[in-house]
């Protein structure tokens, strides 16, 4: 009776939180108590420290957590010195939980580690080994350890099928997290399978629209990043039409963008430029600015990829139009980065006017592009630098002044350096090489 009316008091408490009322709270501290003390009595350590653990979980779940963790290895020495040792591993299942939010991955690596061991050598059936994966996996990720992390959430993904419908979408959510993780340690191709397993199974349907849209959106890009344009376009069209109904048309907006640069890459310009036209609508209703700039500044990109002097007209009609996003953005008081638009227009407009052998006016446009990031203050330095970088290289290669090329790249350089930015230097310094001839 003692054991049910503390359960009860202590799953009442957690229902209650963050802000139990009086009644509750002292409910819950009456009947465990009473618990501890019938325990302690009784001699019974598996009741202590039951009681134990329920005081640890909502000190942890009050944030309480130095106190959780100490009242949670105190259940674990009494645990092991009665030689209850079948009992620990839900202990440590929540101790792992308390480090793993106090900032300790390593130490609950350790600990989830242990408590799975322990589940499976007392043949615990009823231990909810999924979570505790995933947990693991969590864990495995934050100290760096990416193929844990692999392992770990691939187990959890299993575990959670075997429950069937009734964990559906925590299946789904765990296998989200492992395409982010495959998708770092360079396995794009198998993130993207994982991503699609999601969308085929006959459970997908359960669930919820903003998960299904989230895979669908990881999933085209997934497929952008391993260069299958066209497959990644219709899961961006597929995705289109099913947010465009949404309260929220910012994700409208930001879908169209993405989607109008998988068709261009695609090569599809017709259903580009309606992916466009569908975005500008979206951007009207709900603002994109930066989004919707950079994916202009894009296209103007691949147009003179793609037509090269003969696309020029095109291009600089689609920064121009970059340019009108934000100063529509600043009449309205809307939140962009200014200097990341503009400097990015110049830059953008001095390489297809390179391409286009308007070197003068290439080299022009180049050097707006520097001030412009320069207001953008430290996050600006490594776009700053390319652009001296193209500007050196238009000035040193396509209009023959190299000495004022390298003076260009002196004063570049010595700046990377001085703020941390190696590769940067390194990448100016190769082409100051190149003029010099050292």
């Amino acid at each position: 009776m003692l054991q049910t009316r503390a359960y009860a008091a202590h799953h009442d408490l957690v229902e209650a939180l963050p802000e139990p009322a009086d009644e509750v709270a002292e409910r819950f501290e009456t009947a465990v108590g009473a618990y501890r003390r019938t325990a302690v009595e009784l001699g019974s350590e598996r009741r202590a420290a039951t009681s134990r653990q329920y005081t640890a979980d909502v000190a942890a779940r009050k944030g309480l957590l130095a106190e959780a963790e100490a009242e949670l290895r105190e259940v674990l020495a009494r645990l092991d010195a009665a030689e209850l040792a079948w009992h620990t591993p839900r202990v440590l299942g929540l101790l792992g939980q308390v480090l793993l939010q106090s900032s300790e991955p390593g130490q609950a690596v350790e600990v989830f580690h242990r408590a799975l061991a322990e589940a499976v050598r007392w043949g615990d059936d009823s231990y909810p080994y999924a979570p505790t994966y995933m947990m693991l996996g969590h864990s495995c990720l934050q100290v760096g350890d990416l193929g844990g992390a692999v392992r770990a959430l691939s187990e959890a993904a299993a575990r959670y099928d075997r429950k069937g419908a009734e964990a559906v979408e925590e299946a789904a959510q765990v296998r989200l997290q492992l395409a982010d993780v495959l998708r770092d340690t360079g396995r794009a191709a198998d993130a993207v399978a994982v991503l699609e397993s999601v969308l085929l199974d006959a459970s997908a349907a359960r669930l919820d629209v903003r998960m299904l849209a989230q895979t669908r959106l990881d999933l085209a890009r997934g497929l952008s990043e391993l260069e299958e344009h066209r497959d990644a376009a219709e899961e961006y069209l597929r995705l289109a039409d099913q947010v465009a109904g949404w309260e929220d048309q910012a994700t409208h907006t930001m879908v169209a963008c993405e989607a109008t640069l998988a068709l261009a890459r695609a090569e599809r310009g017709d259903a580009a430029e309606a992916a466009l036209d569908r975005a500008r609508e979206a951007h009207g209703k709900a603002p994109q600015v930066d989004q919707l700039a950079a994916t202009l500044r894009e296209l103007a990109r691949l147009t003179m990829r793609e037509q090269g002097e003969e696309g020029l007209a095109a291009a600089l009609a689609l920064l121009a139009e970059a340019d009108a996003v934000g100063e529509a953005a600043e009449r309205r008081g809307d939140e962009y980065n200014s200097w990341y638009l503009r400097g990015g227009s110049h830059y953008e407009r001095a390489r297809s006017l390179a391409v286009a052998g308007r070197y003068e006016e290439a080299l022009a446009e180049a050097e707006r592009a520097v001030p412009e990031y320069e207001a953008g203050g430290e996050r600006a330095e490594s776009p700053r630098a390319e652009s001296v970088r193209l500007a050196a290289l238009i000035e040193g290669s396509d209009l023959g002044r190299p000495e004022a090329a390298v003076a260009r790249l002196t004063a570049a350089v010595a700046r990377c350096e001085a703020a941390g930015l190696t590769e940067a230097a390194e990448v100016l310094l190769e082409l100051r090489e190149r003029f010099t001839g050292e």
